[in-house]
């Protein structure tokens, strides 16, 4: 149990780095309601745009950081094309899949969470 109690601390610790870093450039980031308490399993953005999303993730690429795309729809999926219908189209959720980014987010030391954090801000700005 103290050993969740670690790794439980180091991923809040980490998500509110990137949050905190984040939260003024204007994109949509994960927001805890209150009272609600979360997990800290990931941490994502959403860029105004696909060019801005893809842009971010080739120059975090290009220094040997690995953002993901996070999200894709399950009725996109290989699956989902095969036996899933819907009656009408989900632009909102295709939209949000195209401009979302997952930040890398595993067990860190404080040293390596600021090299993160700091670079992907950066690359982030240049991509606005």
């Amino acid at each position: 149990l103290e050993e969740i109690d670690f790794l439980q601390m180091k991923r809040e610790k980490l998500f509110f780095e990137y949050y905190e870093k984040f939260k003024d450039l204007n994109l949509q980031t994960i927001e805890i309601p209150e009272g609600v308490e979360n997990n800290f399993h990931a941490f994502w953005i959403v860029f105004n745009s696909q060019s801005q999303r893809d842009l971010f993730i080739k120059k975090s690429n290009e220094i040997n950081i690995m953002p993901y795309i996070g999200y894709i729809p399950l009725h996109n999926s290989k699956m989902g094309e095969k036996v899933g219908r819907t009656p009408y189209p989900l632009t909102h959720t295709e939209s949000i899949s195209s401009r979302i980014v997952r930040l890398p987010f595993y067990i860190m030391n404080n040293e390596e969470i600021e090299y993160l954090s700091s670079n992907l801000l950066k690359i982030a700005k240049e991509c606005l």
